[in-house]
């Protein structure tokens, strides 16, 4: 292996970690958005630009840091698992289109993270109150998660709306954050 080479793999990836960064703070930036959409649309628009954001990550993460498998996940790599984060903040988007038009949501097919959170993310669509459908996030966690494993589905305990951190409201995940043996790390 020549100097040269050495040279160009590691430019490489330092521009896949500049850029999984950057897609790391802008999926930041639109988390925070979301903190205070109230709107179908505008939530529809924000989860899809966080969809983008995620796939990014996923996309550079391998040539940033190499093969990431997470042993609590029976080996997934990482990139799998932000790639499936994508893939459902996607469906949360089509979600809030759906909201947001007035029509039920319709995405179908035998693709795995679909015929999960199809039946959940139906009943979501046609819910109108957004903290209704903050509520449902719950029970779209269970669907979703031995699909798509834990790291991917917490996109869903962390997601953010109006006084709301995952389903449950800040003032709630505080207290529960506060309990002794929560596993928050303090």
């Amino acid at each position: 292996m020549t100097v040269l080479t050495l040279l160009r793999r590691w430019r490489v990836r330092c521009r896949a970690r500049a850029d999984y960064r950057a897609a790391e703070r802008a999926a930041g930036r639109v988390q925070a958005r979301l903190a205070q959409a109230y709107l179908p649309g505008e939530r529809a628009d924000l989860l899809t630009a966080l969809a983008d954001h995620e796939y990014l990550m996923a996309y550079t993460h391998r040539a940033a840091f190499g093969p990431d498998p997470m042993a609590h996940e029976d080996g997934r790599d990482l990139a799998e698992s932000l790639k499936f984060s994508a893939e459902l903040a996607g469906l949360l988007a089509e979600v809030e289109r759906c909201v947001a038009d007035g029509r039920p949501f319709g995405r179908c097919g035998t693709f795995p993270l679909i015929a999960a959170a199809g039946p959940v993310m139906a009943i979501m669509a046609i819910t109108a109150d957004l903290a209704g459908r903050t509520a449902l996030l719950a029970e779209l966690y269970d669907a979703v998660e031995p699909v798509i494993g834990g790291q991917a589905a917490e996109l869903l305990w962390c997601l953010r709306s109006p006084g709301h951190s995952g389903w449950l409201t800040v003032a709630a995940k505080d207290r529960w954050a506060a309990e002794p043996g929560s596993g928050r790390l303090r």
